[in-house]
């Protein structure tokens, strides 16, 4: 496979990307050629569309192409004949939407995406924080801190992370809240002035800009952050035009523009013939490069992280490569099934798109009719239990034989035990138990109470799965 690097020490078990020690080393600093990520600060009618626009036109390539991600009612194409772009209305705006936007215009080949309005996925209709209040009303307990922004928390982190790691430019803009002062003019005359007080947006979001340009109501930029050398903090540029654009993508593209882009590794990681080793080693790559959470379309048309969509081909090899026996592989379906992605497709067999479902269900029927043809017997297939009861802990102290694969099994389920990408791995350490004979071995928790190792780690992945239904992402490679 064209990308790969590194491969994790502990590939097909619960994973681990803590680098050795003995592999660490200092090489030469090399800047990489990026994209931009800018943000516009300032309340209504400060330009900050027609600015984005400007900025936007001087920043793509010859032949390049800007698309305008629009919640502010078609504002931006208003200016259609002035600049040449392409829009995308949102009827609403979860957080959820954006991320499908940037995915798509990822896949259209979108130089500079606007975001033309990021206030409103924070405080428009389906927004952030009518997310929190919907969730905290259906909630008992009617606290958004225990409710309602644990389950939204995680959706705008993965909204930032589309965002930050999106294979283009990016330029949002965002509203601030306004007051009326009574301010000096250049006449020295005072008059009434609508000036910006807050951020209508979650605290902290400007600042994961490289740059952050404040608008005023004379169309004035105050530069409030940069991270680029040629635009100093404080700076003032009155109606910045495209040739302020230009000089950013000048600087930006001064760089190594050799490394593999978001959309070369989505490509890489639906490629037929992938083995599942290939796919650890693009999954490890893909994250030292800090680009999981990229926006990417899978091969259902779905918008996944990338980090996700490697992981479900990962999957998918494991079953293509027939490792599995019967019963791993219906436990496998199982837990695809309760994370609603069983109709995901893969590449199948023939290299012909299936669902994942349905790979499952034809190499478990192929391997219990070769079990069957052997021995006169088809391979046992019991389902593992279903356990509601959450977890405590891996490491209680066994009080049955201690055998050095209880042992082995307690600690791999430490490593996973967080985390609700996890829930597969702990399946997979129960039918290694059951492999051993050691599933219904006695373990003492904590708090004193005995269970079996079964029921412990069933139990834990019960919690880890409501974890997932409440925006986590499940692990499936």
């Amino acid at each position: 496979m064209a990308y790969a690097n590194q491969a994790p020490a502990n590939a097909g078990g619960p994973t681990s990307h803590t680098p050795m020690l003995d592999d660490l080393d200092f090489e030469d600093a090399v800047r990489a050629a990026e994209k931009a990520r800018i943000a516009l600060t300032g309340p209504s009618g400060s330009g900050k569309t027609y600015t984005a626009l400007s900025l936007a036109t001087g920043m793509i390539p010859e032949g390049g192409t800007i698309g305008v991600i629009d919640t502010e009612r078609g504002s931006a194409s208003k200016y259609a004949g002035l600049f040449t772009f392409k829009t995308m209305k949102l009827p609403s705006y979860e957080p959820q939407a954006l991320i499908r936007a940037l995915a798509i215009a990822a896949s259209r080949g979108i130089d500079v995406v606007i975001i033309d309005s990021l206030t409103h996925f924070w405080s428009g209709r389906g927004g952030a924080l009518a997310q929190v209040d919907a969730k905290t009303e259906a909630s008992r307990s009617k606290n958004a801190f225990t409710s309602g922004w644990k389950d939204v928390t995680p959706l705008l982190l993965d909204m930032l992370d589309a965002i930050l790691s999106y294979p283009g430019h990016v330029i949002g803009t965002m509203r601030v809240k306004t007051e009326w002062v009574i301010q000096e003019n250049d006449r020295g005359k005072k008059e009434p002035t609508k000036v910006g007080t807050k951020l209508d947006q979650r605290d902290g979001m400007d600042y994961e800009f490289d740059l952050v340009g404040a608008m005023d109501q004379a169309h004035v930029l105050t530069v409030d952050k940069s991270r680029y050398p040629t635009i100093e903090v404080g700076s003032t540029h009155a109606s910045p035009d495209f040739s302020f654009g230009r000089a950013i993508a000048d600087w930006l593209d001064d760089g190594d523009g050799s490394a593999p882009g978001v959309l070369d590794y989505a490509a890489a990681a639906i490629e037929a013939g992938n083995s599942h080793q290939d796919l650890l080693r693009l999954f490890t790559e893909v994250e030292n490069r800090g680009l999981l959470g990229a926006a990417v379309l899978d091969m259902n048309r779905t918008a996944v992280s990338l980090g996700k969509l490697i992981k479900m081909m990962g999957t998918a090899a494991l079953v293509r490569e027939g490792k599995q026996t019967v019963q791993e592989l219906r436990s496998l379906y199982a837990n695809l099934e309760q994370a609603g992605r069983i109709k995901d497709l893969v590449p199948g067999m023939d290299g012909q798109p299936i669902a994942i479902g349905e790979l499952i269900k034809y190499t478990a029927e192929d391997k219990t009719a070769q079990a069957s043809a052997g021995t006169g017997q088809p391979e046992a297939t019991p389902s593992p239990q279903q356990n509601e009861r959450a977890g405590e802990g891996a490491d209680a102290s066994s009080t049955g034989p201690a055998t050095d694969h209880l042992a082995r099994l307690q600690a791999q389920a430490n490593s996973c035990w967080n985390g609700p990408e996890n829930a597969l791995a702990l399946s997979e350490i129960i039918l290694d138990a059951e492999k051993h004979g050691v599933a219904d071995s006695e373990v003492k928790l904590k708090d004193g109470r005995v269970v079996t190792f079964r029921e412990l780690l069933n139990g834990r992945i019960s919690e880890l799965q409501r974890q997932a239904e409440q925006g986590a992402e499940p692990h499936a490679a």
